[in-house]
């Protein structure tokens, strides 16, 4: 009986034992992919395409150059582009042969040259194989694209066990995305399970909404383990950088791009560029030198997690001579809730001798607080920045335009402009129009490798961000760039994008602070903004009020104040204000001449829904034209919470002085760089202008604009006396146009007698209150023409401008 028990008992083992088998093998049958669309990822696209093949849309860099990107095999036996390889193993499990080699899903960025051949950016296996199937196998094959690790593992951190794709994502499915604009984002998405990690993954290819010339390489992690999960995450490649073909590009020195940015390969026409100026981009990086073909890809890393970016290289430096050239990039740690989802990017960007490769960026400093949080009345300093990347290139760039959202009120006066982190040179005020919340600052600045020129002002935050505050509470400002490829012939100009986003903080007292004027002569009500010559009297209306919306109100305490720019003088006797109890105006007094003519006065407790109104009358005396702008400021105030109110600034109230013919600005320097001479004659183009030409002329009648140049009295000489010319004939010339800008021009001597920029006549049929000529004295507008017997040293002189009515029209 004991022994039918015992005989019984493992029949059922067996029994329970096979139908578990059943079980999981059923399950592994049934295993879904992962839907890219319903993923619990919000990746900024919203839809995608679910695909079978590999596509392959590259971008458009020339009419002759194109930037492409892909998950898969884009080549022919001959190493010629081609999108039609019909590569479907980008959602196959990836397979990994011993510590370096592994199989699909691989990312794959690349040139298309004017040839139609392949240049790629990675080592590629099998390129020439005449078998389709190892071609495909052999797409970055040495490249381990991201890797997943526990914190702090810098030991051994290789292909075969550390790599997301090798070591295991699974469940892949292949999605892409055209965007507005008609460029293509392409995705795997699938699960990740490795140890205590289970994650839902996306890997994505997206062109940069900031550079036509970057890619960004892409992770988002969604943590599905069912606890919080910490990890740290590297992206490793093993370049080669031209044809496949040429073994020499697969041994070059890896250069810094400078500020801790990442890294450059040069090689004969081509260089690579990997950057971090992108959202969520890594944080080190190293460059390294693959010796075996079990790679440790957090090699040079130090135990802080550190890498070349501690070295703190500036541009070229170089930071290894390479045997076979790989790099690696790494974010800090990441601690991830269960379903949260993180985020890591980089850029990648290829090119060939002489494009550019063009990165703007917008970026903002709050002056007034450092706690994060943006608030009413905070000034905000923007930056504006452009930086040439590319590759023996030379990028003009001629403006940039600005929209202003409402909620932002700028300084006029604050406008900069700074080229190569050096000097800064103040803008002209008139380069923002209020009227249309549009700046447009003339840089003219041509911006070679490395080169960078930003534009920064001041703003503030007024109450009316609130209204204007996006789903996410933000306020979005968008700067644009525009310039030329000057080295690529056929280029025309192009438009880069930079955008950021400004978050406000909802508060709880809130006041309206409004400055307006009208001239006596010409307006009959008050307004943000009038015109008026010398003589004019101009009237004033500032009014502050506690909105009847707001919870707190202002205490007493508080000071208005106006400095009274030049240009203006205020009448004394009519200074009258108004308090939140009073009936009537009362008469203020003058202003304080000791601290500059300005109008100041304290302040009672202002209850919700009362205000403060302050009126005066000043006469126009400027002599010359040009925009005065006047803004008031509420300094010292407290709310009823007993929080410090910080100051509050007006809109600015704009007064164009007009009705006289003359020049706003003129340019302070005409720069054409340095130059190696070899006593041999030389002709030189600037190579930026600095400062504008704008001018006033308020009639319609035709004038034109000359400029001179004296050698006798201002001629270009040396710190030693020395003239680049005797006579000053035929050194100094300027691009003379016919009707316009955009016209070819043609080079004509400048002497003391004077040539006008253009051959027609300027007309101000239009009405502009101030009329901008700068795109005629720009980069590449003037020439200079050094004579044989030219000493080093360094040169200057001076120009003359005049603006002549045209008496023969």
């Amino acid at each position: 009986m004991k022994i039918l028990k015992m005989g019984l008992k493992y029949a059922l083992i067996y029994f329970f034992t096979a139908l578990f088998v059943l079980l999981t093998t059923l399950v592994q049958i049934n295993a879904a992919t992962v839907d890219g669309n319903n993923d619990g990822i919000d990746d900024g696209v919203s839809y995608w395409s679910k695909g079978s093949v590999t596509r392959s849309d590259p971008i458009q860099l020339t009419p002759s150059l194109k930037l492409g990107y892909s998950f898969g095999l884009t080549t022919d036996t001959n190493n010629n582009y081609t999108a039609n390889t019909s590569d479907d193993t980008m959602v196959k499990d990836s397979e990994v042969m011993g510590a370096l080699n592994m199989y699909y899903s691989k990312m794959n960025v690349f040139l298309i040259n004017p040839s139609n051949k392949y240049i790629s950016s990675t080592f590629q296996g099998f390129s020439t194989s005449g078998t389709m199937n190892s071609r495909k196998q052999g797409v970055s094959m040495t490249s381990p694209d991201f890797l997943i690790t526990k914190p702090g593992v810098y030991s051994k951190v290789q292909s075969d066990t550390m790599s997301v794709l090798g070591n295991k994502m699974t469940d892949k499915s292949y999605y892409f995305s055209k965007d507005s604009d008609g460029r293509y984002t392409y995705m795997i998405a699938g699960n990740f399970k490795r140890d205590n990690y289970n994650f839902v993954i996306e890997l994505i290819l997206r062109p940069s909404s900031t550079n036509r010339n970057l890619v960004q390489r892409e992770m988002y992690v969604r943590n599905v383990s069912g606890s919080t999960q910490e990890f740290q995450v590297f992206f490793g490649e093993d370049t080669k950088l031209g044809l496949a073909t040429n073994s020499a590009a697969d041994a070059v020195p890896i250069q810094d791009l400078g500020d801790g940015h990442g890294i450059f390969i040069a090689a004969g026409d081509y260089k690579l560029s990997i950057t971090n100026e992108t959202e969520d981009g890594f944080q080190h990086y190293v460059a390294l030198s693959r010796a075996t073909n079990a790679p440790n890809w957090a090699d040079r890393y130090d135990s802080d997690g550190n890498g070349d970016e501690k070295r703190k290289l500036n541009y070229g430096d170089k930071i290894i001579d390479s045997t076979d050239s790989a790099y690696s990039l790494s974010w800090d740690k990441t601690t991830l809730a269960n379903n949260q989802v993180a985020h890591y990017s980089s850029t990648i960007g290829e090119t060939q001798s002489p494009y550019s490769i063009m990165h703007a960026n917008k970026s903002y400093k709050n002056e007034t607080n450092n706690t994060g949080k943006n608030n009413i009345n905070d000034k905000l300093k923007f930056t504006l920045n452009i930086t040439n990347n590319g590759y023996n290139a030379n990028w003009y760039y001629r403006q940039l335009v600005d929209k202003i959202p409402e909620g932002l009120q700028i300084d006029p006066n604050s406008i900069k402009k700074v080229f190569n982190n050096g000097t800064e040179i103040a803008m002209d005020p008139s380069d923002y129009d209020s009227s249309s919340r549009t700046l447009t600052v003339p840089v003219a600045q041509s911006l070679t490798d490395n080169q960078a020129e930003a534009v920064t002002f001041e703003a503030n935050i007024t109450a009316d961000a609130i209204d204007n505050l996006d789903s996410s509470g933000n306020l979005k400002n968008t700067g644009q760039f525009y310039g030329t490829d000057q080295e690529v012939a056929g280029s025309t100009e192009e438009t880069i994008d930079a955008s950021v986003n400004i978050p406000v903080e909802k508060p709880s007292f809130s006041a309206t602070f409004t400055k307006q004027l009208k001239n006596e002569s010409s307006d009959s009500d008050f307004k943000n903004s009038t015109e008026g010559k010398k003589g004019d009297i101009i009237d004033y209306l500032i009014s502050y009020k506690i909105d009847s919306g707001s919870k707190d109100y202002l205490q007493s305490g508080a000071t208005i104040k106006d400095v009274i720019p030049a240009g203006l003088k205020v009448d004394e006797s009519s200074v009258y204000v108004k308090g939140p109890k009073d009936t009537d105006y009362y008469y203020q007094g003058g202003t304080d001449e000791n601290k500059g003519e300005q109008i100041s006065t304290g302040m009672n407790a202002i209850e919700q829904g009362e205000s403060v109104l302050i009126k005066f009358s000043a006469t126009v005396t400027a002599n010359s034209v040009g925009l005065i702008t006047n803004t008031a400021t509420v300094t010292g105030g407290t709310t009823s919470a007993g929080q410090p109110t910080g100051e509050m600034i007006s809109n600015g109230a704009d007064l164009n002085v007009k009705n006289i013919n003359g020049f706003i600005q003129v340019p302070t320097l005409i720069d054409f760089g340095t130059t190696n001479f070899t006593g041999q004659s030389k002709t030189l183009q600037n190579t930026s202008t600095n400062g504008e030409l704008i001018v006033s002329h308020p009639d319609t009648k035709p004038f034109n604009i000359y400029v001179s140049y004296d050698n006798n009295l201002n001629g270009l000489q040396d710190n030693n006396g020395n003239k680049l010319s005797e006579d000053g004939s035929n050194l100094l010339f300027i691009k003379q146009r016919n009707n316009s800008y955009e016209n070819a021009g043609t080079w004509q001597p400048i002497s003391s007698d004077g040539i006008p920029i253009r051959t027609a006549s300027f007309q101000n049929t239009d009405n502009q209150e101030n009329i901008n000529l700068t795109d005629y004295v720009g980069v590449g507008d003037w020439q200079l023409k050094l004579p044989q017997n030219t000493n080093s040293g360094n040169y200057q002189g001076k120009i003359t401008w005049t603006m002549v009515d045209d008496i023969t029209s």
